[in-house]
């Protein structure tokens, strides 16, 4: 299981569980169910909202998975939470606004999220497939492997790859990619899921709790992280060779209870697959070793690991819904008129409003990226960002992502910080 448990029991403990309501979207889809088999009754389906509950595909500490079909008649998945607490609304708000606007073929593609007094929820590509590992060995044995598998696992593992490049490329990490985490469809095509975990890239480290860049499958874990180090990109190449090896030789490179794994890891070298099971290729016995090592400095990057697939990297951000601002050119007299806005703020000791306006296309996102860049040079200042996205049916859309970007900065205090600056009754 992931160990971000204690990540969200602090997130939890600092900013309270203000209202809890259990779901009984479970019981309900359970006796919907039981009817439909014993009874034929299929009139009195479990509803979410507009979506009509068919299965439940899986679930997890913070909430489960279901096939639904939307109000168009397509069949979905929708993620739901297990229960209704300020940080489980959080979490679910912050996977679903990371990679929203990103699309990739490897990447599993997000559709809406919707928020209402009693329930959240975000509506999501139903992917059938196998995990990765499932995918690539079928029946084997352990301690075997074919050069059938051996198709099946470059092909795999050339678009897992381009997946989490793309992720990369979107400024973000994943931190929990494993084979559930990655299914490959009869198709072939491979579709990474679950960004329950996922962070940007150049965020600081601990952004949610003190234990949140300890957060991951032990199995998949790189060992840095159990010093404490920071989650970059080598991490999810780790975890991509943790695969690899499993997918070689039928077993993970290390196994038992999750916190001795991690020793182990420390502690210990990775065995070579080609020691542990008959067939195995050199080029991807030698990959598995390069991706496991335990210095992260020395693990490929993503250009080295597709040259050794055969193929060259695809050198390609993924596309989004909303592209990023450009340059701001030419608006120097709007940038001062908003800092002597800040300035304002400072001397008066209350808030003053600026609003901004323009056509599309004058550059307005580019120029409020630009002021909060300026004002945040060199000062003490915190400045917060949020976009109205159609994608989201949620109350105050426009307000919603500036507290939550709030909530992301006040939970980088120290608990003496936090305590002097938000009030005693909150």
């Amino acid at each position: 299981m992931a160990m971000a448990d204690e990540g969200r029991r602090s997130l939890v403990a600092r900013f309270g569980a203000a209202r809890a309501v259990p779901t009984r979207l479970e019981v309900q889809h359970l006796k919907a169910t039981v009817r439909a088999r014993l009874f034929g009754i299929h009139d009195d389906l479990t509803r979410v909202g507009e979506f009509t509950v068919r299965t439940r595909i899986g679930s997890g500490g913070m909430g489960a998975v279901y096939e639904a079909i939307d109000p168009g008649g397509e069949i979905v998945a929708i993620k739901t939470l297990r229960g209704y607490t300020p940080a489980m609304l959080y979490q679910l708000k912050h996977e679903f606004r990371a990679l929203a606007g990103v699309v990739h073929p490897n990447l599993v593609g997000l559709h809406k999220l919707y928020v209402s007094a009693e329930q959240a929820f975000f509506s999501m590509e139903r992917v059938h497939g196998h995990n990765f590992v499932a995918h690539v060995r079928g029946d084997l044995e352990r301690g075997v492997f074919t050069p059938a598998a051996d198709l099946r696992l470059r092909s795999a593992l050339a678009q897992l790859v381009d997946g989490v490049v793309a992720l990369h490329g979107a400024g973000k990490l994943h931190r929990d990619l494993k084979p559930s985490n990655v299914l490959v469809t009869a198709e072939g095509r491979v579709v990474v899921l679950d960004f329950g975990l996922v962070r940007d890239i150049d965020e600081a480290p601990g952004v949610t709790s003190s234990n949140e860049s300890f957060a991951g499958t032990p199995a998949y874990m790189a060992p840095e992280l159990a010093s404490g180090s920071a989650h970059g990109e080598a991490g999810d190449w780790y975890a991509i060779g943790v695969m690899l090896h499993e997918a070689l030789c039928g077993a993970l490179p290390f196994e038992g209870p999750g916190f001795q794994v991690l020793l182990d890891k420390c502690r210990n070298e990775v065995a070579d697959a080609r020691d542990l099971a008959d067939g195995v290729p050199d080029d991807l016995a030698e990959l598995a070793l390069a991706l496991l090592d335990r210095d992260p400095g020395r693990r490929p990057d993503a250009p080295t690991i597709r040259g050794a697939l055969g193929g060259a990297i695809v050198e390609r951000r993924p596309s989004t819904a909303t592209p990023s601002p450009g340059p701001c050119l030419g608006r120097e007299a709007e940038l001062e008129a908003l800092e002597a806005c800040v300035l304002a703020t400072a001397r008066d000791a209350r808030p003053t409003l600026a609003a901004v306006h323009g056509a599309p296309g004058m550059g307005v996102s580019a120029l409020l990226q630009a002021f909060c860049e300026r004002v945040t040079r060199g000062r003490p200042t915190l400045c917060v960002q949020g976009r109205c996205y159609a994608q989201e049916a949620v109350p105050f859309r426009a307000i919603d992502p500036l507290i939550d970007d709030l909530t992301r900065a006040l939970l980088e205090l120290d608990e003496a910080t936090l305590a002097a600056v938000v009030p005693a009754d909150v």
